[in-house]
């Protein structure tokens, strides 16, 4: 328990919950949040803990983005069609399979705009990239403190510990 709250502190999150390994934690957080009426969007290239957790779930709706341009308009599309009781956003903070860093403005901006849910897994992130992962390093680009993003413009934040820290 204590090792949990230090996590959701440092995050400056109200709780945290650890799982013995990344796969363990992306697959179960996934599969556990896609409910029957759900809209998920991951990123085509996602690591296999996201592969795995969609695999276990089939209820929510799963589409794939190559790039934030794409998502765009998948979302666009998709809201002209049917609506959803939960609109999920899955990103990477850093990419294990090509190491590019999500474009996090654009995808909070994203999350905003079409109302929804940002899960952002930052196991490759986290200490490589800035201490927090990946709004460390894009506030650290930004110069202006009023553009600075918030820990709390991310929904949810899942990873391990068992890149940078472990």
């Amino acid at each position: 328990m204590k090792l949990e709250e230090s996590i959701a502190q440092f995050f400056g999150k109200e709780d945290g919950v650890y799982f013995s390994s990344g796969v363990a934690t992306v697959s179960s957080i996934t599969t556990a949040l896609l409910v029957e009426d759900s809209i998920a969007f991951f990123p085509s290239n996602a690591h296999y803990g996201f592969k795995a957790g969609i695999r276990l779930n089939s209820l929510g709706t799963i589409k794939f983005y190559d790039n934030l341009d794409e998502l765009e308009q998948l979302i666009t599309y998709q809201s002209g069609k049917k609506l959803y009781s939960c609109n999920f956003v899955f990103a990477e903070g850093m990419s294990q399979n090509n190491g590019e860093i999500v474009d996090l403005p654009k995808l909070i901006q994203l999350k905003e705009k079409h109302k929804l849910i940002l899960v952002l897994e930052e196991t490759n992130a986290l200490g490589f990239i800035g201490a927090r992962g990946s709004i460390d390093y894009w506030n650290k680009k930004i110069k202006n403190p009023l553009l600075k993003y918030s820990i709390s413009d991310i929904d949810i934040i899942m990873g391990s510990l068992e890149q940078a820290i472990g």
